[in-house]
């Protein structure tokens, strides 16, 4: 099935949700935590309190990206932040003032809005190009280290019932993650074409 199936959002929302199966995949490969040799921090709770590891990186334009097991954020010092909850694929907009770091659980997240007004909306198409470019490169990096087979193998270690709602091959998540970057219409509300400022 074409990568074009995933422009919408329950497309987005099953790609989602298989990348963070993926990653949790990944933490515990044999050859080592693949999160961290690509060069993320880990962050895990504090003694004594149960939760989610939070790892992080940096992206371009002063951008955080924090991975949990529930939650992906994009995250500025100063200015609306992008929130991605892991099913539903609803981008959300939290001021960084309301975005507490580190947090554990998916009870400690931020409600956020939905982008409304123009700017608000080219924020989030913003935030979501960094992201997709740098899952996309996360993917690549993994295909070379590991093989297109691991991917694979990750997907027949998901639960039966879960195996049949990503709509493409399991070794293709580079690409579908280019092609959410490269067409940003099938957000809701969403800008035409990417923001001016981070047009190729």
């Amino acid at each position: 099935m074409s990568v074009r199936t995933l422009l919408s959002v329950r497309g987005a929302s099953a790609l989602l949700d298989f990348q963070m199966w993926c990653w949790g995949q990944d933490v515990h490969h044999d050859a080592g935590n693949q999160l961290l040799a690509a060069g993320l921090m880990r962050v895990r709770p504090p003694a004594g309190k149960h939760g989610s590891t939070m790892y992080r990186t940096t992206l371009p334009g002063g951008r955080t990206l924090c991975l949990w097991g529930f939650a992906v954020g994009v995250l500025v010092d100063d200015g609306p932040c992008l929130l991605l909850k892991r099913h539903g694929f609803a981008l959300r907009l939290v001021p960084a003032t309301r975005f507490p770091t580190p947090l554990w659980k998916p009870t400690a997240l931020p409600r956020g809005q939905l982008a409304r007004e123009r700017n608000c909306r080219e924020t989030v198409c913003g935030h979501f190009v960094a992201l997709a470019e740098w899952i996309a490169a996360y993917e690549d990096g993994i295909c070379m280290q590991l093989g297109t087979a691991w991917r694979q193998e990750c997907a027949s270690r998901r639960p039966r019932e879960q195996r049949h709602r990503l709509p493409i091959p399991p070794d293709t998540l580079a690409q579908a993650w280019q092609l959410l970057r490269d067409d940003l219409t099938f957000l809701p509300a969403a800008v035409a074409t990417r923001p001016a400022t981070l047009a190729s």
